[in-house]
């Protein structure tokens, strides 16, 4: 019985071989910070992941009490259709060309939380167009 030898250049062994280089590295862990960081470099994600990251981080909605008039004005949300300040209480006020400010309180350290957002907020959290509502940018205070 014959055995034949192949001899071959690097690349070729590195692709029977495997190359690290190429190995699949596993996902960052996602942080406010590192989302902010994000959001000021490339984009922001969507405000739906935002949210997931903060509240398991201990961040909790610090709620506006004049959400429904900062956000729709004097005569409130169209009758028949749900406020967007129950769902979202940390909701302070949007503008009329998409612009949100979204405050959170940290639940131990009392830090301040500030998120401004960009889209459609109605749509913020339905599947398939949780990316409607986007993080712009934001800040974490004192």
């Amino acid at each position: 019985m014959r055995h034949r030898i192949i001899i071959g250049s690097a690349a070729a062994i590195m692709l029977v071989a495997g190359n690290p280089a190429t190995a699949r590295k596993p996902a960052p862990v996602q942080t406010v910070g590192s989302l902010l960081k994000g959001a000021a470099e490339q984009g922001g994600p969507s405000y739906a992941t935002f949210r997931k990251v903060a509240i398991a981080e201990g961040w909790v909605p610090a709620p506006q009490p004049d959400c429904t008039k900062e956000v729709y004005g004097l005569d409130g949300p169209l009758p028949g259709k749900p406020n967007i300040c129950d769902a979202l209480p940390e909701i302070e006020s949007c503008s009329s060309n998409g612009l949100c400010l979204m405050n959170f309180k940290h639940k131990v350290d009392k830090r301040s939380l500030s998120v401004t957002t960009y889209g459609d907020y109605n749509s913020w959290d339905t599947p398939g167009e949780e990316g409607a509502l986007y993080v712009q940018g934001g800040n974490i205070g004192q």
